[in-house]
């Protein structure tokens, strides 16, 4: 039995042996290869030289004797794409090609090493069209726009990159998504193979997210087909804001054909109030300051997001109107002669029409009666300033004014 295993061992024992030397042989074998670190590599056998200029290679002898006196030759496939001296491949027109080392040993033995060669249009730079651009939270905005140059770059791509997540992320298309309030810087890199002393062309844009405007105002969503809300709206004049109710009926939403939304309602707006003294009439007249208007009636359509106005400058092609069909105004006449007109019960229908698919603005009421001389509201008008920077709002009092987003008015009716 002893025996058996010392024979099966040293059975083992030579077959490792020749294993070991097998192994050593191979290693020992004369080979040539070709050093691309010194180029631009694109993976392990191909690299890239840029029209106009070089690239250098080396050719490597590995277990040759007296490898510095051989003599290594370069070939080229095509020498009209990348012609190649002594290792140094140019770059002349766009194309591929083949680089081949060769080199004879003192035995005769050739030997042969290859490297796919591309020549490519290189990007001179990035630039982005706008420095800065705003997005607001929970809403995406159409990618920057990128220069490449030259305009034939052979590269045309970019991985693009947000410096801080939590503020805004972007696709991989370059679509930026705004995620909280803040700023934070979205890049993009040439996608473009660069050697390993180099950076890639990149440029970037800031990106300031803000919170949509409405929600920023806090305004009273309040207006519900069939439902009334009270509240208290200033007067001029008066110390004490007084009851109005307001509510809107007879909510219609249709198609109204060359893909276009149709909305009709009635706003209605009563005002809890009468001058009970000459007094009230007088401060009311007073406080109006332009001739007696006691309580005044608006209305206007806004953007959600971004808190412009709709009316005037409207890129979504929004058009509303609206259609007084009770004023319910009455004059109130003091002693002395003055007098208020105040617009007690108010009945007006509003009709608006917008391209379907766009749900995100809103129709606003505005039923106090300070008058204003802002240049804010006018910028306002003009579509340039947003409605939580006019006089119309109230931060202390968002309930002043009554609105109605229109998205929820349609998930209401579907």
């Amino acid at each position: 039995m002893e025996k058996r295993l010392l024979r099966f061992s040293a059975a083992v024992i030579c077959v490792l042996a020749l294993l070991c030397c097998s192994v050593f042989a191979e290693s020992a074998k004369p080979s040539l290869a070709i050093d691309t670190s010194a180029a631009v590599t694109r993976s392990a056998d191909e690299i890239v030289v840029f029209k106009g200029t070089s690239a250098k290679l080396a050719g490597t002898l590995e277990n040759v004797e007296n490898a510095k006196k051989i003599k290594l030759t370069w070939e080229s496939s095509d020498e009209s794409v990348a012609p190649v001296k002594q290792g140094t491949v140019s770059g002349k027109n766009e194309g591929k090609a083949v680089i081949t080392c060769k080199a004879v040993l003192e035995d005769g033995t050739e030997l042969t090493a290859s490297v796919n060669v591309s020549v490519e249009i290189g990007v001179k730079s990035l630039t982005m069209k706008e420095k800065t651009r705003t997005v607001y939270s929970g809403y995406s905005l159409m990618p920057a726009e990128l220069k490449i140059s030259p305009d034939n770059a052979t590269c045309q791509t970019v991985t693009w990159s947000s410096e801080d997540e939590s503020v805004a992320t972007v696709d991989p298309d370059g679509t930026i998504k705004g995620v909280k309030a803040g700023k934070t810087k979205i890049i993009a890199v040439s996608n473009e193979p660069v050697g390993a002393k180099q950076k890639a062309k990149q440029a970037a844009v800031t990106v300031e997210v803000l919170e949509p405007s409405m929600e920023q105002a806090a305004v009273a969503w309040d207006l519900k087909n069939g439902e009334m809300v009270a509240s208290r709206t200033g007067i001029s004049g008066l110390k004490e804001d007084v009851p109005v109710t307001h509510g809107i009926t007879d909510l219609e939403i249709r198609d109204a054909g060359d893909g276009k939304t149709e909305m009709a309602f009635i706003y209605h707006a009563t005002v809890e109030y009468r001058p009970e003294s000459d007094e009230q009439i007088e401060a009311i007249v007073k406080g109006a300051k332009n001739g007696g208007i006691g309580a005044e009636f608006g209305y206007c359509i806004v953007d959600y997001t971004t808190g412009m106005d709709l009316e005037e400058k409207n890129e979504y092609e929004v058009v509303c109107t609206a259609e007084v069909l009770n004023d319910g105004q009455v004059k109130h006449t003091a002693g002395n002669g003055a007098w208020i007109i105040l617009n007690e019960n108010v009945a007006i229908k509003v009709t608006a029409t917008w391209p379907t698919g766009y749900e995100d603005f809103c129709i606003g009421v505005i039923g106090h009666s300070t008058v204003f001389a802002d240049k804010n509201d006018t910028g306002f008008w003009e579509g340039k300033v947003p409605f939580h920077k006019t006089a119309y709002y109230f931060k202390d009092h968002p309930e002043y004014t009554h609105f109605v987003r229109v998205r929820e008015l349609l998930e209401a009716a579907r």
